[in-house]
């Protein structure tokens, strides 16, 4: 007898089913970029032993989508199922182990859940949140902000980290022109107690974000070539007057 993931009812308990690899549906919008190369070389020196989790409301895998790919693509190409995958007697399709049960409510709160899976593997390596949303798919950004906006919280992203993706890595985040910059006042010489604000600018094309380094003449300049962001650190001295007007100025302008 032939059984599904969505016929079986587990509940709070997981369990685990063998599925044949070709009726298995993967997470359609993850972010995550896989090295299947690797991953295959993994399954072929170690054996197939971490079974992906199927979600009911997703009607597909929500975690473990790229072994499953490479899975995919070792059967189609005639390779050896590795140890832990079973082949079905009437066909020699493979079979893989599938993890179901304790599901998510809702379609979003288990894409939260994906999210969280994929960044927690990076935790305390000492990646920032903008530095781990570097690494996946340029959806990863716009998922974000539709699960947040949706009232998801992440386990693996602060809120302050939230704000900073949406801010440097974001669609509404424009290129400013170079040749038009604030035309201000700013005190030359720095203080004993001298003040600083660090901005970030973000560009779509490198060649924008060069222009700009070349126009800018003020502060400190950090390029951050895989994010294509400037950090500018503004030096106006004891002159709080003329800080704020400075950085007003850049936040209209940026905003605008």
């Amino acid at each position: 007898k032939k059984i599904s993931p969505a016929s079986v009812e587990a509940g709070d308990q997981l369990q685990l089913l063998y599925v044949k690899v070709s009726e298995l549906k993967q997470w359609d919008r993850n972010p995550k970029k896989h090295d299947l190369p690797a991953i295959k070389d993994s399954f072929k020196k170690h054996g197939f032993k971490d079974p992906p989790k199927w979600e009911a409301v997703l009607d597909g895998i929500v975690e473990g989508n790229g072994r499953f790919e490479a899975l995919m693509e070792m059967e189609a190409a005639g390779e050896d199922p590795p140890r832990g995958i079973l082949r079905e007697k009437e066909t020699g399709a493979w079979c893989a182990p599938v993890l179901i049960g304790v599901d998510a409510k809702t379609k979003k709160s288990a894409e939260a859940y994906a999210i969280d899976h994929n960044n927690l593997v990076l935790s305390g390596t000492g990646f920032t949140d903008l530095e781990i949303a570097g690494l996946w798919e340029a959806d990863y950004v716009a998922l974000l902000k539709e699960l947040s906006d949706d009232g998801q919280e992440f386990a693996s992203i602060s809120e302050a980290g939230l704000n900073e993706i949406e801010v440097i890595l974001g669609p509404d985040n424009e290129f400013f022109d170079p040749e038009n910059l604030p035309d201000i006042d700013i005190p030359k010489e720095i203080g004993e107690q001298e003040k600083s604000y660090l901005l970030f600018i973000g560009f779509r094309e490198w060649d924008d974000m060069m222009r700009a380094v070349k126009a800018l003449s003020l502060g400190e300049r950090v390029i951050n070539e895989k994010h294509k962001t400037i950090s500018l650190n503004v030096y106006t001295g004891d002159d709080e007057k003329a800080r704020m007007k400075y950085i007003d100025e850049w936040e209209k302008m940026l905003n605008g």
